[in-house]
């Protein structure tokens, strides 16, 4: 099963393709809404091919322009999924953070050297990173574990709603 992971931004969205490999998409704030097409075709290119993508929530909490831009590039994405036809999952921030590393409120740099530590793993950016962990995540449930986790971390991912 070829399975992508994304975590989306508008700044900087990471993705994990389907082989495992990472980019970061850079936007340019001087953009305006054209940023949502620079995203959504980086996203075309990700999964093209891919049988499921797995993405990032919006983090609860953010307010103003931040929620509005999430739920743009969010909206851009889900609809170029199903233009494509990849059925894709949605993970809870804390659910990927508990999934990763165990604690709930853990931070980038946790996500970072648990994957390190796990993999072998370095990335340019914690975006990429992110994504990297969504792609295991689909992984794990679809039974393709690549990765040593305890079980109490699996089992968090139950809380997912998977096609």
């Amino acid at each position: 099963m070829r399975i992508a992971g994304l975590d989306l931004s508008i700044t900087r969205t990471g993705c994990c393709l389907p082989d495992g490999s990472t980019l970061a998409v850079k936007t340019d704030g001087k953009s305006g809404d054209r940023r949502l097409q620079v995203i959504r075709d980086a996203v075309h290119k990700a999964v093209t091919g891919a049988d499921l993508a797995v993405l990032e929530e919006a983090p609860p909490g953010l307010r103003g322009n931040a929620i509005k831009a999430i739920h743009m590039v969010q909206g851009a994405v889900r609809l170029e999924l199903l233009d494509l036809c990849v059925p894709y999952a949605v993970v809870n921030p804390s659910t990927l953070k508990l999934f990763a590393t165990g604690a709930k409120g853990a931070d980038k740099v946790k996500m970072a050297t648990t994957a390190l530590i796990l993999s072998g793993l370095e990335f340019a950016t914690d975006d990429e990173c992110d994504a990297w962990w969504l792609r295991q995540a689909g992984l794990v449930h679809y039974g393709l574990l690549e990765l040593r986790i305890p079980a109490a971390q699996l089992r968090t991912l139950e809380a997912v709603v998977w096609p």
